[in-house]
Parts: structure tokens; sequence; C-alpha cells
């Protein structure tokens, strides 16, 4: 259980920082879906 709360906390940040970064967060979303 520890492991996935590291994943989805290292997941959630790759995300926040891909839509500062992203100027389109379509990618962003394509992304999280298919982690999904």
């Amino acid at each position: 259980v520890s492991q996935l709360r590291k994943i989805k906390k290292v997941w959630g940040e790759s995300v926040y920082c891909g839509l500062v970064h992203e100027k389109t967060p379509l990618k962003v979303k394509n992304f999280g879906i298919w982690l999904r």
C-alpha cells in the first residue's frame, strides 16, 4: 500500500509539473486517463 501511495504522489507531482509547463493540458489529461 505504501508503494502505491508513493507512486500516486510521484504521479500527482509529475501531472502538476506537466500542467504548469505544458501550454496544452490535453497531453496531461490523456496521460492521466492512460494511467487509470
